[in-house]
């Protein structure tokens, strides 16, 4: 006889990124951190802005913000848990504002980002500006987070169609971002909703979650990438190398970053597990 057997899920996560066949300079980065304590994986996403060096900078001291930030307790409560991450982006913006203040010609840096906070079971996501986060069941889109940007607004408003967003002439421009000076404002979403909303994504086995610069949604069409996740469930590396290669095949006019996170299904360890022939 053997005893029923306990399951729980395995995370494995990647990040990739790719200059594009334009741009000179990579202002994107990301990083994925596996915070041992927890073992929670903290993932994020930075499309830096600036010129003259200030974009890739303000992506490098986002990441070096929100590792820092990521090396506190993670709280088990939602709502703190929800507050611990909102409060590692805050960090990040204020840490992008405080030195771009202090160096010349810098004072308009920042970057657009996307995070997620995977435990076992679940995963915290949020997001500012055009970066996103999108999350895959059975290789299906289940959400995706909404643009920060003057374009989303106008689709919403009917004012312009899918069809003409690619070409808007406002198309890069975001309403939300760390750093990006004085007149700028963070506005980080999904919002806090009692019981968590959807900033909180319940994990399954075979789900991906799946962060991105704009350089490769803007790329890569739905249907495309979500061949691509599912060709490659529970294969992180294989997918966000699988992404870069999908927007250079499709012109890479910016730089392009992808982060996922995979959920496997592995069995648990136990004393109590026993196995019995006769």
């Amino acid at each position: 006889m053997v005893s029923s057997a306990r399951w729980t899920h395995l995370l494995k996560a990647a990040w990739a990124t790719h200059p594009g066949k334009v741009r000179e300079r990579n202002e994107d980065l990301g990083c994925v951190v596996r915070l041992r304590e927890s073992g929670a994986l903290g993932l994020a996403v930075l499309d830096g802005m600036g010129g003259h060096g200030g974009g890739d900078m303000a992506s490098r001291i986002a990441v070096r913000s929100l590792r820092r930030s990521w090396l506190r307790p993670i709280p088990d409560d939602r709502k703190e848990r929800y507050e611990w991450v909102l409060e590692s982006l805050y960090a990040a913006d204020d840490a992008i504002r405080r030195f771009g203040t202090r160096s010349l010609g810098l004072g308009g840096m920042g970057a657009t980002a996307a995070v997620a906070l995977a435990m076992p079971d679940e995963c915290l996501i949020m997001h500012a500006g055009d970066c996103r986060v999108y999350h895959f069941r059975k290789g299906v889109r289940e959400f995706v987070t909404a643009d920060h940007s003057i374009v989303r607004i106008l689709l919403e408003t009917g004012t312009i169609t899918e069809d003409q967003v690619a070409t808007h002439p406002m198309r890069s421009t975001v309403t939300s971002c760390l750093g990006c000076g004085s007149e700028a404002r963070l506005s980080v979403d999904p919002k806090w909703e009692e019981g968590g909303g959807p900033a909180f994504r319940a994990l399954l086995p075979g789900d991906t979650i799946l962060l991105c610069s704009d350089g490769l949604w803007s790329e890569v069409d739905p249907d495309r990438l979500a061949a691509l996740v599912a060709a490659h469930r529970g294969r992180p590396r294989r997918l966000v190398q699988g992404c870069i290669e999908a927007a250079l095949e499709a012109g890479a006019h910016d730089n392009v970053t992808a982060a996922a996170l995979c959920v496997l299904r592995k069995r648990a360890p136990s004393s109590e597990d026993q196995v019995s022939r006769g």
